[in-house]
């Protein structure tokens, strides 16, 4: 079965009903976003080796800078591939241990090892933001309300508005909180300027989801696209739907509006950036092979209506954009 991510509210800071979780975790990634191969040489090395990242060897094992090593790990507990448990024989050191969806996506075996699938990609950057998220910069930007366009000054305002809400926080300084937006723009929606080398702007796997583009000359100006994305497949949005739920309790069968699931937080909308048409087309195309997930009408507001485990119908969701029953943009 696939693996959803339930909130674990005792590292959630805010406290919020309803609210994923948060952890206290602000430039994590040593400013190196994530690059093609990171995650499945990352994923790879905890695989064979638990203690792989804090090895002497590590750098040299992953091909990459020292500094990278920790960024590598960062981003691989970030996207939910692997995850960190106490080790048994050094109370105060941690492993790196493969998670379900870790294995289930990147083992060699498994779903898109190198993710050349579009759809890959998409279920990444939803992971990304759902509890517990490991990258509450992202968690704020995605989340956000923005009309037209918007400045990195703006996504940094954002941000520490996230920080100042959340007691605890406060020791986070506004450095951190820059290096997070300058790295969350230079791996979705990277520019070539001064300071910006051709790699820079092609080693980004996100920056093709163009979900945050640049806008025009101005270096600090971005557009968040908002409507239906080449590669988002329905099945993902579905999918990402049955989690929503999942993550505030409702495994079994549910009726909710389909407008929650554009505005509410960390919903499907908000962190894909869609329209509740976009969502509405997405479930009635996917409704035609899997009539246990359905739209009403309620006084003129549409209801999704799920029958049966959302677990379950997660499963198949996903069994079908890798069976190649999804779309392949």
């Amino acid at each position: 079965m696939l693996s959803l991510e339930v909130p674990d509210q005792a590292v959630s800071q805010k406290g919020v009903a309803g609210s994923p979780a948060l952890a206290k975790a602000f430039a994590r990634h040593e400013t190196f976003h994530l690059r093609y191969g990171w995650l499945k040489k990352g994923f790879d090395l905890a695989s064979a080796d638990p203690e792989g990242f804090v090895a002497p060897d590590a750098a040299m094992r992953l091909g990459v800078g020292k500094n990278m090593v920790r960024a590598i790990r960062y981003w691989c507990r970030a996207f939910k591939l692997t995850s960190e448990v106490q080790s048994p024989d050094r109370p105060r050191a941690n492993l790196d241990v493969p998670t379900s969806f870790g294995t289930r996506l990147l083992a060699d075996d498994g779903w898109d090892p190198y993710l050349e699938n579009p759809a890959s990609l998409w279920l990444l950057h939803w992971r990304l933001t759902q509890p517990t998220c490991y990258a509450p910069s992202w968690y704020a930007v995605f989340n956000g309300a923005y009309l037209g366009t918007v400045t990195d000054d703006a996504l940094f305002t954002e941000v520490s508005l996230l920080r100042d809400a959340h007691p605890g926080w406060g020791d986070v300084v506004d450095a951190s909180l820059r290096k997070d937006i300058d790295c969350l723009l230079r791996m979705y929606a990277p520019r070539r300027g001064r300071g910006k080398t051709l790699e820079d702007s092609l080693d980004s796997p996100f920056a093709g989801l163009s979900v945050l583009v640049p806008v025009g000359s101005d270096r600090h100006a971005y557009s968040f696209n908002v409507g239906p994305k080449d590669g988002l497949a329905d099945e993902i949005i579905v999918l990402a739907m049955m989690e929503h739920l999942a993550a505030r309790g409702r495994l079994g069968a549910s009726t909710a509006m389909l407008s929650g699931f554009v505005y509410e937080e960390a919903s499907p909308g908000r962190v894909f950036k869609l329209t509740e048409s976009d969502l509405r087309d997405a479930v009635r195309r996917i409704s035609v092979g899997l009539p246990e997930i359905t739209l009403t009408e309620v006084a003129g507001s549409l209801q999704l209506m799920v029958h049966g485990s959302v677990v379950e119908l997660a499963e198949q969701l996903s069994s079908a954009v890798y069976s190649g029953g999804g779309e392949d943009a």
